[in-house]
């Protein structure tokens, strides 16, 4: 079966990361992390659990890619009445659920009114996700605080955290076509929002600004943070795959 498996993995790597392949990537990934689970690991030697990783994890870098290409592609976007304290509260809670040790890298500030406001939920989950996998990757130290700070206009969402990427950097990577950064960039400017960073030594403040205008169609109830993590396909898994202590 392990035979079988590599050989479907290899076909799959050939295929092409774009938005017409969407279904196929989507399906195949699927059938290959089902057939992972399917298997008696009990029975596979350190080797062969090492490589059943290796196709996990690269399974969702390349789903990862195909979302950043999604997102960036898009020309205009749907819009739902979400309330954000809830939808931030799931995503984090799914956050510290992925990425647990004991420790807690979390720290979650939300006002006490609940924040109502017109916004595309999946596009900004993905905003948010990506902003997050890089502190976790390109830091191991501190907290990432997250705070939502509502304006007459518009709100922040503010994401706090080290980071060794200098601003420089990540302008270089907020040009290049479908990295984590671009995807950032392209997200607000899909809400017409704004994004700022700021440098302060070793931390880094990722600024979101988004406004109240939006026109939304209907209303948006964000999952509770449980719905979020049981399917390992979710964005939670695919966007913070190089950060879980969970491949399977």
């Amino acid at each position: 079966m392990l035979n079988s498996l590599t050989d479907k993995f290899n076909t799959f790597l050939k295929i092409d990361i774009c938005k017409e392949n969407e279904k196929i990537i989507r399906n195949e990934i699927n059938n290959i992390l089902l057939e992972i689970n399917m298997l008696d690991h009990k029975k596979l030697d350190t080797d062969e659990m090492c490589m059943l990783s290796c196709i996990s994890h690269s399974c969702r870098k390349k789903l990862c890619r195909l979302n950043n290409i999604l997102i960036c592609e898009k020309k205009r976007d749907f819009f739902f009445e979400c309330n954000l304290n809830a939808l931030v509260y799931s995503l984090i809670s799914a956050c510290r659920a992925v990425t647990g040790s004991g420790i807690d890298k979390f720290e979650l500030s939300l006002p006490e009114n609940q924040i109502y406001i017109s916004l595309s939920p999946n596009t900004i989950n993905w905003c948010i996700l990506n902003v997050i996998s890089n502190y976790l990757l390109y830091s191991k130290n501190g907290k990432i605080k997250i705070k939502l700070k509502p304006l007459s206009d518009g709100v922040i969402i503010s994401i706090d955290g080290n980071c060794s990427l200098a601003l420089d950097d990540i302008k270089f990577f907020s040009d290049i076509k479908y990295s984590g950064f671009s995807t950032i960039k392209h997200a607000v400017e899909l809400h017409k929002g704004k994004l700022f960073y700021l440098k302060d030594k070793e931390r880094l403040t990722v600024n979101i600004f988004l406004p109240y205008s939006m026109n939304a169609s209907k209303q948006y109830f964000p999952p509770d943070f449980i719905d979020l993590i049981c399917d390992k396909l979710s964005p939670i898994y695919t966007a913070l795959c190089d950060c879980c202590l969970y491949h399977f």
